[in-house]
Parts: structure tokens; sequence; C-alpha cells
């Protein structure tokens, strides 16, 4: 058998599902057979196929033990577990699913309706496979590129503090500032990868937004003063969140970034604190060019480069990690433009009122 077709698990006692299975399945798919759950988990780390189909009733160990314990397993967490049962009522179900079945299918199956089921689970499979593959792949390019390019902020800025002409100055500074624009960068598209992945593990704490705020409109009132832009802070009332102060100023911090950028010169950007019953609402708007409605759904998008015109240098990267920690700390960001209104943005927070976060 050829081992590039796609391997299926099939984990059955009964004879006669077992001799089904062989004539549905082996024409196209690599088919092994596994007679109890013990037998099925050797087969499955010894050789993990990419998909499993399961009787719950097995002698011995039961069909969703064997499910949970193929769960635990790091090498099979991509593989699809179809349940097999003749009992099909939304408890047997709920049970299947909570010990991390993808799917349920009843006995007896129609045999078109199976196929169609690995089909589509084989796809997403695959499809997922592909996306792990570029998030390792973006990891693997981050923390590579980390050591050359700390070979070249470290000397650039070293000779940053030593006798230089005015020229010799200025090509130094664009090496220091190029290298540490990448590197920002790249430090960006590994947090979101882990995001993705899942993998971030944050302690939230009550923070005050509008001193977090007036940080965060501080450290952005350089790059606004060189394009004479005007930084309003607009508060209501004092608001604590619950959230994590680092991810917070991420988060804030890329929209902010993106407000001044677009800015045109001599214009303002107004940071408005609002609360809406348990959510606090950091509303940034700029009096810029609005953006084409058709590019809104993709603003977020880390990979989005269509809007060339207006295009800065990271911005999709920034936005769509701003978006994910958001949504990690409980919030979500939104964006509301056209092309003849300015663009506002909406970060929101959950709210903390008398009891101490933490976790």
């Amino acid at each position: 058998m050829s081992s590039e077709r796609p391997r299926i698990l099939c984990v059955d006692d009964d004879p006669t599902t077992r001799g089904m299975y062989h004539s549905l399945l082996s024409r196209k798919f690599e088919v092994t057979i596994a007679i109890t759950g013990e037998e099925a988990l050797e087969m499955a780390q010894s050789s993990p196929p990419d998909l499993v189909l399961l009787d719950v009733e097995l002698p011995g160990m039961r069909g969703t033990e064997v499910c949970r314990r193929l769960r635990e397993h790091t090498g099979l967490r991509l593989t699809k577990i179809l349940l097999v049962s003749s009992h099909k009522t939304p408890p047997d179900r709920l049970l299947g699913y909570e010990a991390g079945a993808d799917d349920y299918v009843g006995k007896p199956f129609e045999a078109d309706e199976l196929l169609a089921k690995i089909r589509v689970f084989l796809r997403l499979k695959a499809a997922e496979e592909v996306e792990r593959l570029k998030t390792d792949a973006l990891g693997l390019l981050c923390h590579e590129s980390r050591t050359p390019l700390n070979g070249i902020l470290a000397p650039a800025q070293a000779l940053l503090e030593t006798p230089l002409t005015e020229d010799q100055r200025m090509l130094v500074s664009i090496i220091a500032e190029c290298a540490a624009d990448l590197h920002g960068f790249l430090e960006k598209v590994l947090l979101l990868s882990q995001f993705r992945a899942g993998t971030v593990e944050t302690i939230t704490t009550r923070i005050e937004l509008e001193q977090g705020l007036e940080t965060l409109v501080e450290t952005a009132s350089e790059k606004a003063s060189k394009k004479k832009v005007t930084l309003k802070l607009r508060t209501d009332q004092p608001v604590v969140v619950a959230g994590n102060q680092d991810l917070l100023r991420l988060t804030v911090g890329a929209v902010l970034d993106n407000a001044v950028n677009y800015a045109p010169d001599g214009s303002s950007v107004e940071i408005a604190i609002r609360v809406k019953a348990s959510v606090a609402q950091v509303v940034i708007e700029d009096t810029g060019t609005g953006i084409p409605l058709q590019l809104l759904p993709r603003l977020f998008d880390a990979l989005s480069i269509e809007d060339l015109r207006h295009h800065q240098r990271g911005s999709s990267i920034s936005l769509s990690l701003a978006r994910a920690i958001a949504r990690h700390l409980g919030g979500d960001i939104e964006a509301h433009s056209t092309e003849t209104e300015p663009t506002r943005f909406t970060v929101r927070f959950p709210v903390v009122h008398e009891e101490t976060v933490a976790g």
C-alpha cells in the first residue's frame, strides 16, 4: 500500500463491522484494524493514523477512554477521531465530545454518509497541518533571526556612542532603526503564532485603564509631534479592567500607533474611555482618509496588504496581534470606517467592580 494514502485505524470487536470497514475503505485508504482499546493505542502510537473510527462498546477499555488517551498523546493532536456506536442519544454524544471526539457516527451507518464524513475530516486535518506548518515555520524564522539581528543591533548602537561624522551617524542610525524594526516585527509574528496555537499563559490583574492610557499617549507623543498630530485623551470616569499590563499596552498601543500613522499632518487623534454595562471601551479615532469598505473585513488579517497605497510597515501584523490579545483577555477590537469618514477603532475589556482579579 502507498504510504501517501490517508491512514485510517478502525477499532471494533465485531468481525462483521471490521469486514465492512475493510471492503468500504481499503481501495482509497490505508486501513489498519484493531479489536481492543489497548491494541488501538499501541497501533496509533507506533504509526499515527490520520483518522480513527472508534467503537464505543469495546471489551475492556471503553472507546471513550481510548479516545481520551489518544488525545493526551502529543503526536496525535491532529488525528481525527469518529466515535461509532448504536447509542445515539444526546448524553451519549456529549460524553464522546467531552472525551475529545471530533464527531459521532451512529450504528448502523450508511456507507455513503460515513465516506462523506471521512473525506470532510481528512480535508480538515490537511488544512490544520498546513496551518501548523506555517506557524512552526514562522516560529523557527523568528528564533533563528534573533542572533544575527542582535549581531547587527549591538554594534550599531555601540557605534552611535562613538565620535562620528554627521553622514556616518545618519547611516548607522538607519542600520540600527531598520534592525530594531525587523526585530520587533519578528517578535510580533512569534507572539501572534503563540496566541493562535493557544500556548500563551497570562496572569490577570486589576488595571487602572486611564493611567495605562496616559503612559501609552506619552510614548506615542514623540512620533505624533513629528507629524504635528495632537493626541487627546478623554475619560468620563475612573475605570478598572481585568487584564495584563504588558498585553494591554501591546493591544491599545498598536491601535494608537496605527491611528498616528494614518492621521494627516497637523490633525488630531482622540482617545476616549467609555463604559457600557460591564465593558470598558477604548475608542481611538483619527481624522485621516477612511478605509474602503471592501478592505475592512481583512483589516485584522496578519498577511493582508491589499491596500498598498495606505500600507504601513508591519501594521497588519500589529493589528492582528492586537485583536488576538484583546480576545485572549476576554475583550475584542472592531473598526468602523468609510472612505468619507474618520476611522474609529473600539477596543473592549471587561470591567472590574469590587472583586480582586487573580489567576
